[in-house]
């Protein structure tokens, strides 16, 4: 696209740069404040770890860690067991009820003293006072230790809620973009101190306040980016609106001066265009050497007769005698019924429709130039004709479609046939109006071809020999009406 420089289109540009110079930098702050803060939380964990640590390393000390193992293990083995049943230690690990399951031994009290020997030494296991071991007992002598844990525990992180508080603040602050007064921050940190002392571990605790704390800053960063990206998506679109709209008066302008007038409704043309298309098979029809033959000779003018079953066997032996076999067959019936109906007036509606709508769409600004390629070759006095228009306003019009393919490689690849009579021509073709082209059966590794219409006219820009003997040739596209006769005419 070209850029405009109209007063109104500079002066949004303007804004728009402006604005997205101010966006940058609210999400440069943004990003360093993320950054900042991924620091500081890495110190708050850190800090967390080291309290668990010394946690864990004050309650082993002082013999908390194994009481409450061996307290949990044993409490694990009386799941089953009735709450207020008197218990003991048999066998250095089974707890079970005191009483014997035997019925004679209870009753003849066989096996006693050795009951309550067991009975001893599961309350020495666990320091306990002369009372009876049961399962009630165990568990309210773990709530103790943990009692005792979760104090030593308290006492530790008592002793750093400071520090901790002042790491907090620091990534509340930076959570919230630093949009937040001394006294919330201090608030938030008083009661997210709080929350580290709710789970089992510091650190799990912290897991949670720094998915709080990254959700706060992704809340504060929304709202301070959103409301400048779709100000600057509207900027974007009104500079595209404004761009498209003076592209289109510069090239209604363009076409009024080279006198093209009637240019159609670009929709109308497109459904026009595609249905001509589709009733003929034409894409498909075209890329085959006999349809090609036949399509070129209708646009001349020529009494040719397109054959179904030509095209459909040479695309057999191109692509394979089971290419219309399974799930292609349904494409054989369409091809031959498009084939058929190829007729001189259907070929001149799509020579005529191409070139309308190409118009339509370069007014609109949603086509542009492309450049392609052909080589070809051409006679010595062709050559010099060519050689004569370069510079000047003589208009070179094809008489047939114009075949131009996309990839220049391409069409180094496959030169045409020497004649030592015919020099090799190979154009460099700047043009707006050529259409697409395009078969199911294409030949593998072929490019995109675009199709000029016998109505496209041609300026001869410039002509030279390389070393090779080779003529390159550039032609630019001129917009001109379907009917339009230059002077100087010289038909390729």
């Amino acid at each position: 696209m070209k850029t405009t420089s109209s007063i109104p289109f500079i002066t949004l540009q303007a804004q728009r740069t402006e604005h997205a110079t101010q966006l940058s930098e609210v999400a440069e702050a943004c990003k360093a404040c993320s950054t900042a803060l991924s620091k500081t939380l890495n110190s708050l964990r850190n800090q967390c770890v080291e309290l668990d640590k010394s946690t864990a390393a004050e309650s082993k000390k002082a013999g908390l860690v194994e009481q409450e193992a061996a307290l949990k293990k044993d409490l694990k083995q009386t799941r089953s067991l009735k709450s207020g049943q008197a218990l003991r230690l048999k066998g250095h690990a089974r707890i079970v009820p005191m009483p014997s399951r035997s019925f004679v031994k209870r009753l003849l009290g066989i096996g006693q003293a050795k009951r309550e020997a067991q009975a001893v030494a599961l309350r020495e296991r666990h320091g306990l006072s002369d009372h009876a071991v049961t399962r009630v007992l165990l568990e309210k002598t773990l709530s103790g230790i943990q009692a005792k844990k979760g104090a030593i525990r308290d006492g530790i992180f008592q002793s750093h809620a400071d520090k901790l508080r002042a790491t907090i603040v620091t990534a509340a602050k930076l959570a919230t973009l630093e949009s937040r007064d001394l006294d919330s921050l201090h608030a938030y940190a008083k009661s997210a101190v709080d929350r580290l002392q709710l789970q089992s571990t510091f650190v799990d605790s912290f897991e949670c306040e720094r998915d709080n704390l990254r959700a706060m800053q992704k809340t504060a960063s929304d709202q301070w980016l959103r409301p400048l990206q779709e100000r600057q998506q509207t900027l974007d679109v009104q500079l595209r609106a404004l761009a498209q709209q003076e592209k289109r008066n510069e090239r209604s302008g363009l076409l009024a001066s080279a006198r093209v007038t009637d240019v159609g409704a670009t929709h109308q043309l497109q459904q026009k265009l595609k249905e001509l298309q589709d009733r003929c098979e034409f894409n498909a029809v075209y890329h085959t050497n006999a349809g090609c033959n036949a399509i070129q000779g209708l646009v001349e003018g020529r009494r040719v007769t397109v054959s179904p079953s030509a095209i459909i066997d040479e695309i057999q032996r191109m692509h394979g005698d089971d290419t219309f076999g399974h799930g292609a067959a349904k494409g054989k019936a369409p091809l031959k019924a498009g084939a058929a109906q190829l007729t001189g007036s259907v070929v001149n509606q799509i020579n005529d429709t191409c070139h309308a709508l190409a118009l339509a769409e370069f007014r609109d600004g949603t086509r542009d130039n492309v450049t392609t390629y052909r080589q070809a070759q051409l006679s010595e006095s062709r050559v010099a004709d060519l050689r004569a228009m370069a510079g000047t306003n003589g208009l070179l019009r094809p008489t047939r479609f114009l075949s131009t393919s996309d990839n220049k490689e391409e069409i180094l690849a496959y030169p045409p046939d020497r004649d030592e009579r015919l020099h090799c021509v190979r154009f460099t073709i700047v043009g707006f109006s050529a259409m697409k082209t395009g078969s199911p059966w294409q030949v593998s590794g072929e490019g995109q071809v675009r199709l000029y219409s016998t109505h496209s006219c041609f300026r001869v820009e410039s002509v030279r020999k390389e070393a090779e003997g080779i003529w390159q040739v550039k032609l630019r596209e001129q917009p001109v009406n379907a009917d339009h006769r230059p002077a100087s005419l010289l038909r390729l």
